[in-house]
């Protein structure tokens, strides 16, 4: 364990109760529905977004246990004075608040595609085929993303992954990393050095499928769930080899939004930074509260340097291409 905030053991204790007893149910969730992938050993991470920082628990395939109490770095949230290339960048939030279809606007600070779900429910999953190296491309003024999220009036949520080319042992390899952004705020963009990668040197595998859930209100609290295939088996690469992986992020705040104030989901490819890169997300199995969602759910996507398709089992293909 490492305590880099100085919080009280209490709050430590009480931290590492909640994240284990939510572990504890997801196994039992996976076992009731038969998951196969139990058989093999699983990863499980916890993280709660605090407003004195992250709170991280880690379950990992070798049964160890880890947790880690890091501080955020708030003077690196705005644009202005944070590189591009190490951040979460608050122009994806920016990207998504322009109320006119991309198509129509000019982006300086991204391209990408959008496909709304004008779809009630408490939340939304989605399988998720995420790019492979070869489909993805950015320079230091870029960052790739794959994610879902919603809007629901004042509050807006980006919960996903985020492209990393310098991931597993020696930082050789690529994968994607879970990030989130709440109200736009970036979460592990701003973290304090070493810790501004939440999983450190594992990631989610380049070109497989993930399955995202995200929550606009999770008792009372805005919730995201990844599961998929990591690179490593724990966050520090100790062992390099695929394994399953669980990730729960949760904010810390009790937003408390009522389904009375809840307009969208959304799911985004985009790459952020200058007006080119590539990137391509395939979002299938689109569900809002385990039900198929149908087709008049989905309005006229946004595009800006990329290509939203829906085909018949509305399954969505967004590639982005760049201008």
């Amino acid at each position: 364990m490492e305590n880099k905030i100085g919080i009280s053991q209490d709050v430590i204790d009480g931290f590492i109760t909640e994240a284990s007893n939510e572990i504890q149910k997801e196994k039992l969730t996976k076992s009731l529905k038969g998951v196969a992938a139990l058989t093999t050993e699983r990863t499980y991470d916890y993280i709660s977004v605090q407003d004195d920082g992250y709170y991280f628990y880690e379950e990992d395939a070798s049964h160890e246990k880890k947790a880690f109490f890091v501080p955020i770095d708030r003077s690196l949230s705005s644009i202005e004075s944070t590189p591009v290339k190490s951040s979460v960048s608050e122009n994806v939030y920016k990207l998504q608040n322009i109320a006119t279809p991309f198509a129509q606007v000019d982006l300086p600070d991204g391209i990408g595609g959008r496909q709304y779900i004008v779809k009630r429910g408490s939340y939304i999953s989605t399988s998720a085929t995420i790019a492979a190296p070869s489909q993805v491309s950015r320079d230091s003024g870029e960052n790739a993303y794959t994610y879902t999220g919603f809007m629901a009036g004042a509050n807006s949520a980006d919960m996903g992954l985020m492209y990393d080319s310098n991931v597993g042992i020696g930082s050789a390899e690529q994968g994607w990393k879970p990030t989130i952004q709440i109200n736009g705020i970036t979460t592990n963009s701003s973290l304090i050095s070493p810790y501004n990668q939440v999983q450190a040197s594992n990631a989610y595998m380049a070109g497989s499928q993930v399955t995202f859930y995200a929550w606009y209100n999770y008792e009372k609290k805005i919730r995201m769930k990844v599961d998929g295939t990591a690179i490593c088996a724990d966050l520090g690469c100790g062992r390099s080899a695929d394994t399953p992986l669980t990730t729960i992020v949760t904010s810390n705040t009790a937003y408390d939004i009522q389904p009375s104030s809840f307009q969208k989901w959304k799911v985004l490819a985009v790459v952020t930074g200058d007006d080119i890169g590539k990137n391509k997300s395939v979002f299938s199995n689109i569900k809002v509260d385990g039900v198929a969602v149908p087709s008049s759910a989905f309005p006229t996507p946004d595009e800006d340097g990329a290509t939203v398709t829906r085909d018949a089992n509305n399954n969505v293909t967004i590639t982005v291409t760049g201008k």
